[in-house]
């Protein structure tokens, strides 16, 4: 799991992941990445999350845990 802030500075990312216990890597763009990753994968707010299949295509977005947790599981599976 991989998590991108687009919070507006570094420490602004920093302080959200302490704040959340976040335990998983978390990485932050300055504005030129930001814009293009929103852009390059239709991000119009966060949260917005992503599952990628082995190949690096997106299975799915927008999960909620429980859809989350159903969808890695047939990911998993089909292994």
């Amino acid at each position: 799991m991989v998590g991108v802030s687009l919070d507006e500075s570094t420490e602004a990312a920093r302080a959200h992941v302490d704040r959340l216990s976040l335990d998983w890597a978390t990485g932050w763009l300055d504005q030129s990445g930001r814009l293009r990753l929103m852009e390059t994968y239709g991000v119009n707010g966060i949260p917005c999350g992503f599952l990628l299949d082995p190949s690096g295509k997106i299975a799915a977005r927008d999960l909620k845990p429980a859809s989350l947790r159903a969808a890695l599981g047939r990911a998993l599976k089909s292994d």
